[in-house]
């Protein structure tokens, strides 16, 4: 049994080695075999990369002649457009050349026209100057005689008052009595001692005298009055001259007295209305002012007042005159009364000239007067509360003369 396995091992380990030699020759065919795959796909490769190659040298040519191709149509769309626009241009400039030349002559023809219608304008502005100069001293002359006319009338008043005082005065009375003492001239004495008359006479002599210093006193007054009224006609004529020779009277002046001097110029009207007059006057001292204009502007403002009381049939007859600071370097005055009142639509219309709400009124002074108040670099103001609650006005002046106006002196040299 040993020897037979031992043989059956020999068997065994041949056949192995029979098998491993096949093996092995079969791996060297197969190696034989990958190598000349490898080499064979190495030469492929080879190819196919050059044929690739090949190809993408094409692409990128054609790419290059293709872009090249892109920019060329590119700027020939740009070269293009250009000249599109180059010709937009030339056909621009030949429509505005075009319209230049027509415009140029429409505005040689309009040129043309201008200087005729320039000519006819000189000659109506030739024309207007004339006119408005015309107009001017006819306005001049207007307001000139309407404040002289106001004046007028408180002389025509004093005037009056002086007349009838004279004609119902008690100078024939004393005349009677001393021809009564001429015809007992011999026995005098006997005649005012035992006389019934006679003891009368002494009494009736010192009542005669008492009435006629009463008389004297009244028209010493009413003359006062025309004095300073003929006085304010000078200033009104010294102040229209003024104007002429835009050079105006600036003097130290008392407020408060100037008021007063156009009261008195209006007492005997205010009077005979039975206005009550309530002053309120601050204590102020002289300022420098145009004392014509100014008194020509407060008689006008006081007049009215009058008037417009006059007009209202009912109510106190009550008018305030308040002279004052206002603010500090603004002299104000201001005329308030009790009379018919102004409308809200007649407050922006009441200092244009001509206007007037009374039957009898040219509107004048209140358009001269706030003519003047400009003239002095200040300003005349109308407040109401409406028909038939009274109206103020308000005179506000600087208390630095305005630069148009001049001293004594310069309104002398002119």
């Amino acid at each position: 049994m040993v020897v037979g396995e031992v043989v059956m091992i020999k068997d065994v380990t041949e056949i192995d080695r029979d098998a491993m030699t096949s093996l092995a020759i079969v791996l060297a065919a197969c190696t034989a075999i990958g190598i000349a795959l490898t080499a064979f796909i190495h030469v492929v490769l080879g190819r196919v990369q050059k044929d690739v190659a090949v190809r993408t040298a094409r692409l990128a040519e054609t790419r290059r002649v293709l872009a090249h191709e892109q920019d060329e149509r590119q700027r020939a769309e740009r070269e293009l457009t250009l000249q599109q626009e180059r010709n937009e241009l030339l056909e621009a400039r030949a429509r505005m050349a075009e319209e230049l030349s027509e415009a140029n002559g429409k505005a040689e023809a309009a040129l043309r026209e201008n200087e005729e219608v320039t000519a006819r304008l000189r000659e109506a502005q030739s024309e207007l100057l004339a006119t408005a100069r015309a107009a001017g001293r006819a306005e001049i002359a207007t307001n000139v005689l309407h404040n002289v006319g106001n004046v007028l009338n408180s002389v025509n008043v004093s005037a009056g008052v002086v007349g009838s005082t004279l004609r119902n005065s008690r100078v024939a009375g004393l005349a009677r009595a001393m021809q009564l003492m001429q015809a007992h001239a011999g026995n005098l004495g006997q005649y005012l001692t035992a006389d019934d008359k006679g003891r009368m006479l002494p009494g009736y002599l010192a009542a005669v005298s008492e009435a006629l210093s009463n008389e004297r006193d009244g028209m010493l007054q009413e003359v006062d009055r025309l004095i300073k009224s003929v006085d304010h006609i000078k200033d009104i004529v010294a102040t229209q001259q003024s104007h002429a020779s835009a050079a105006n009277v600036i003097e130290p002046v008392q407020p408060s007295e100037l008021a007063e001097d156009a009261l008195s110029m209006q007492g005997t009207a205010l009077a005979r209305h039975q206005i009550t007059v309530i002053r309120d006057y601050a204590d102020l001292p002289p300022v420098p002012l145009d004392r014509g204009r100014v008194l020509q502007i407060l008689v006008n403002l006081i007049s009215n007042a009058k008037a417009a009381m006059s007009s209202a049939q009912q109510g106190e007859h009550r008018m305030t005159l308040h002279v004052g600071r206002f603010g500090s370097d603004t002299l104000r005055f201001s005329v308030s009364d009790a009379g018919e009142g102004i409308a809200p639509e007649n407050l922006t219309r009441i200092f244009a000239h001509g206007f007037t709400t009374r039957k009898d009124g040219h509107g004048f002074g209140l358009h001269s007067s706030a003519l003047a108040a400009r003239q002095m670099g200040g300003t005349l103001t109308a407040h109401s509360d409406g028909p038939g609650r009274g109206a103020t006005f308000v005179l506000d002046l600087p208390l630095v003369p305005a630069s148009g106006s001049a001293t004594p002196e310069a309104a002398t040299a002119v």
